[in-house]
């Protein structure tokens, strides 16, 4: 699905945005001539031929915005009920072109399954399940942060959600993720004081970490333990949705 040469698109964009100057132009333009014309007509007016002016415009005005689309509506209304009263196989059957069969939905096997609830109970479990197609926050954050290297030719101001979904979303679906849920118990430090250079007070950093930090998927900073080389913790850190390609970062 990715393109071998941007030639195309680029051809293409510079075609939509000369129409788009052209539709602009012939339309400014128009509207100025119209306009000059109107100017000139309400120039030349005399003073008695005012009032008949703006009386003929009212009228034209509250016709074609009132009364034509109101009895537009009217008559189509009034025509469609006609049909359905003369013909009531209008209303009841759909076009043949649609290929729906509503003669299924009056049949003696759907209408058994109906009284024993089966139907409905098929239907709640379809909707349940449509209910819950979605991604949660932290899955929405992991997959922008991933876009790069599952399209690296992604350009936010060019890419379109098509291209996103036909080079990023369908690959990337083709092959099932295992994910894991860690959970990381900090004990204990010893011997801080050899890699101190700065006599600073000792915490931990547990994190996420792919080909960028992803504080989304959990982990976090431990307290500081203040006056001492030889700190306890005894904390715990949950890192959500860990694949195989990312790692667990741990840092004092």
């Amino acid at each position: 699905f990715v393109q071998e040469s941007t030639m195309h698109r680029k051809w293409q964009l510079r075609l939509l945005h000369f129409k788009d100057a052209c539709f602009w132009t012939l339309g400014v333009l128009v509207s100025s001539i119209q306009l000059l014309v109107i100017i000139a007509f309400l120039a030349n007016l005399s003073e008695v031929d005012e009032w008949k002016w703006l009386i003929s415009f009212a009228v034209v005005l509250v016709r074609k915005m009132l009364l034509v689309p109101l009895l537009a509506c009217l008559f189509a209304s009034l025509g469609t009920e006609i049909a359905a009263w003369s013909q009531p196989s209008i209303v009841s059957q759909p076009p043949k072109k649609l290929g729906l069969d509503m003669d299924l939905l009056e049949g003696k096997a759907v209408l058994e399954m109906e009284e024993e609830g089966e139907l409905t109970e098929t239907w709640t479990q379809k909707v349940e399940e449509l209910a819950q197609r979605g991604i949660t926050i932290r899955q929405l954050l992991d997959f922008y942060a991933s876009l790069g290297t599952l399209m690296p030719h992604f350009d936010p101001d060019r890419s379109t959600t098509h291209d996103v979904v036909r080079q990023a979303i369908i690959p990337n679906s083709l092959h099932y993720r295992n994910w894991r849920t860690f959970m990381v118990v900090v004990h204990q430090a010893s011997d801080l004081a050899a890699m101190d250079f700065f006599n600073s007070d000792p915490y931990c950093i547990v994190r996420c970490v792919s080909s960028m930090p992803k504080p989304w998927k959990g982990g976090g900073r431990s307290a500081t333990i203040k006056q001492t080389r030889h700190p306890k913790w005894e904390e715990a850190f949950l890192l959500y949705e860990v694949v195989q390609d990312e790692s667990l970062h741990l840092s004092v």
